[in-house]
Order: structure tokens, then sequence, then C-alpha cells
């Protein structure tokens, strides 16, 4: 098999077929899958059709892209290959690529070793290649554990709204919105949040208040908290204007206050490489070269996908 980058995505490419993951735009002859449905991973989708699970296509029609759902754990046969979405635990519907031919080529994907209130773990492959996202795979960010993390933002919300203040916190429509949503929601709180975060949110049963629903600006008589888009951060003038006194926070691994992080950590990427075992490691993302420094000195086999490998 050759495994070669491609944008932002991967092509796993045998002697039957040619397999592009998460591409930005369509791979000539390639049938192609996304392993979920944010923006940078779904570029092709939104030219050509893919496969994903299909709690993915159900998110990816709202972004207008094209993906046919497959059931998780349900291998398909692609052109005499079989392959497989297995869970990835990054956001709801993401999923693992793996491809069996000869060997087994497992495609990660952004992932993540911990659960969150709307996402299990991600499974473990057992493959003999692993094409690693290395997104956060760098000593600097080992991240706290997601209930800690969860008791902070909750203070947050009561010191803010006790001060008279309305919440803002800025997270992903897709993926991270939903998390933060539900774990408002334990918390008998139910959030303004913008129209996009709103339509995906209804696939999972989430309350919250939608901008523009009829009585969303009742809600702000009262400290409120709302989940907004990162976009939104450039405007927080123009936001207090519009609904009052504000305090807010960024739900990101960028930011060391609340690092809530839908990748996995240096600490949880080593975990996962060590229970894979494979007998490759191809890493691919940001830390690409330094993750593949770092696998190298702990005795694994392991390149960055910066061209094409043959395995």
């Amino acid at each position: 098999m050759l495994i070669r980058p491609f944008g932002g995505g991967v092509v796993v490419e045998t002697e039957e077929t040619r397999i592009a993951v998460d591409v930005p735009r369509p791979v000539p002859r390639a049938v192609h899958f996304v392993t979920h449905a944010h923006a940078d991973h779904i570029g092709a989708a939104r030219q050509v059709p893919a496969r994903g699970t299909i709690v993915t296509a159900h998110v990816a029609a709202i972004r207008r892209a094209n993906v046919e759902g497959v059931r998780e754990l349900e291998p398909v046969d692609v052109n005499g290959v079989r392959v497989e979405l297995i869970p990835a635990g990054h956001i709801p519907g993401s999923a693992q690529v793996v491809v069996h031919d000869g060997r087994g080529v497992a495609v990660t994907g952004d992932f993540k070793l911990e659960a969150d209130v709307v996402e299990r773990e991600a499974e473990v492959p057992d493959v003999d290649v692993l094409v690693l996202d290395t997104t956060f795979f760098h000593p600097d960010y080992v991240f706290p554990p997601r209930e800690e993390l969860y008791r902070k933002l909750a203070r947050f919300i009561d010191e803010t709204r006790a001060d008279g203040m309305h919440a803002v916190i800025f997270a992903y429509a897709v993926g991270k919105g939903q998390e933060i949503t539900a774990f408002l929601n334990t918390l008998g709180v139910v959030p303004i949040v913008s129209v996009e975060m709103h339509r995906v949110n209804a696939l999972f049963g989430l309350s919250d208040v939608p901008i523009g629903a009829p009585g969303w600006r009742e809600v702000l008589e009262e400290p409120a908290v709302l989940v907004l888009p990162p976009r939104f951060a450039r405007a927080v003038r123009e936001i207090e204007i519009s609904v009052g006194r504000i305090r807010h926070v960024r739900a990101s691994g960028w930011n060391p206050w609340l690092p809530l992080s839908s990748h996995a950590d240096f600490t949880q990427t080593l975990e996962f490489v060590e229970r894979v075992g494979p007998d490759i490691v191809i890493t691919y993302g940001q830390n690409a070269e330094t993750g593949a420094l770092e696998l190298r000195r702990r005795g694994y086999e392991a390149v960055p996908l910066k061209r094409p490998v043959i395995v």
C-alpha cells in the first residue's frame, strides 16, 4: 500500500482502489471518506459524494456536504477492499477510517481517549499501520481531566451570573457546541446559541434558544449563558451593545485557562500508540515532525507524512 498526503488529508492507495480521507478537494479516481463534519474535513464532500458515519452524514447535510451514512463497526466493500469506521471520540459521529488489504491501516482523523458528556472515547484499532493525527502531540499540551474542566466552567458561569453579567462561551458550532450545551443542560441551564449550533443540537435532542427565535431577548432580562462560534469573539464589543455586559471565555485546547479540547493531548496520544502497538506510525497534521521524533525516541518506527510512504 501507498499512503500519501493530500492537502490536510490522507490518501491510501491499494492495488484495487484509492481511498481519500478528509481531503480538501476531490482526488481523481478515489472513493472519499470523511472522519467527521468539521469544515476543514469536508471540503471534498462539498463537491463529490463521500462516506462517513450516519451521525456525520446528518451533520454534514446541515453544512451542505454530501455524505452517505455508514454504520460504525460494519465493514463495507470498496472495490474489493474492506473498510470500516470505528469511534474516534472527537465529536459526535467522528470515526477513524480502517482499511484492510493484507495489512491493516487506521487513519485516526482527530481523536481523543477520553469520554465526554456526548461522546465516548476512541476505540483502539487492531492494525499494523497507524496514520496518527498529532494536533496536540507535544509535551506542552497535557490537559487536566475533563471533570475538572467541567467544574471550572460551571464556576465561571455561576460567578459571572452572580455579578449580574451574561456568560459567553465561544465554542465550535459543530462538536464543542454540543458538548457544552449538553453539559449546561445537566446544570439545568438552557443557553442561547447560534442558529447553526441550534440545528446541530436539535439532532441530539439538546435544549437551547437560538438567536432570533421568538422570545430569545426575554431570556436576556436575567443573566444568561450564550454559546457562540469562535468568529463572534472578534465582535465582543458589539455583543455587549446588543445583549448587555458579558464575561467571556473560549473553550479550546489552545486556551490554557480552559483547555477543553476534543483532541488527544500528549499523554493520551502516547497511550493510544502504546495500546495499538503498530509496526509503523505515520504522523500527520500539526506537530507531525516532532511527534515522529518523539515516537522514534521511544522505540517506534515513525515517519511524518510529508511525502508518499510505502507500507
